[in-house]
């Protein structure tokens, strides 16, 4: 495929963007996996802000459009999320003290010879250094299947993280899954609800 990344003059925003990409390809939940996939187009419209020294706020709207895998007919897919990122980091105290927030809301539609099904979805997170080395993380989810919006999950997850240096981390991550499923797209059931613990 092919992408472009256009840098805006800074005349609201302190910094803006702009992404373009055109990609040859497949995905078995909204866009075509068999015979010809075709072209799937993605965009994303980026603000910055700096709020102070020690803190920025970031905007994004983000866009997906290509066919889907209905057997019949030229039917689309299109998927949109809108979501913000905040991150504190006080000057001079940065490699002891940081809070960032992201959260991000989920649009699709897909469409099918009666109509077309409408899908939502969304995250949160939040990450918060207690000290030097170690990060306490949350995060929470919801989404329903775009091919069947009556069909959803949701999931709530505590980590921690211990930073040996820059580069390495172990994290400790415990997850509750609660899922109402019964049928997805390639994937063999049962979906009960369930709890994981993970070490990385």
């Amino acid at each position: 495929g092919l992408a472009f990344n256009f840098l805006l003059p800074p005349v609201i925003a302190h910094a803006s963007s702009l992404d373009f990409s055109l990609v040859y390809g497949s995905n078995p939940q909204s866009f075509s996996a068999e015979g010809d996939p075709g072209f799937a187009c993605t965009g994303q419209f980026l603000n910055y802000y700096d709020l102070s020294p020690s803190s920025y706020l970031e905007f994004r709207l983000s866009g997906a459009v290509g066919r889907n895998d209905q057997p019949e007919g030229n039917y689309n897919s299109y998927l949109g999320s809108a979501g913000f990122a905040y991150k504190w980091a006080p000057v001079g105290r940065e490699k002891y003290r940081t809070l960032e927030w992201k959260t991000e809301f989920l649009f699709s539609e897909r469409q099918h010879e009666g109509g077309e099904y409408r899908s939502i979805g969304f995250y949160s997170s939040i990450q918060n250094k207690l000290t030097s080395r170690l990060w306490l993380g949350g995060r929470i989810d919801y989404s329903e299947l775009p091919y069947d919006p009556s069909q959803k999950e949701w999931a709530y997850t505590l980590s921690l993280d211990f930073w040996q240096s820059e580069f390495v981390l172990t994290r400790f991550q415990y997850q509750y899954g609660s899922r109402n499923m019964v049928d997805r797209i390639e994937m063999e059931g049962p979906y009960p609800s369930d709890h994981s613990f993970l070490i990385q």
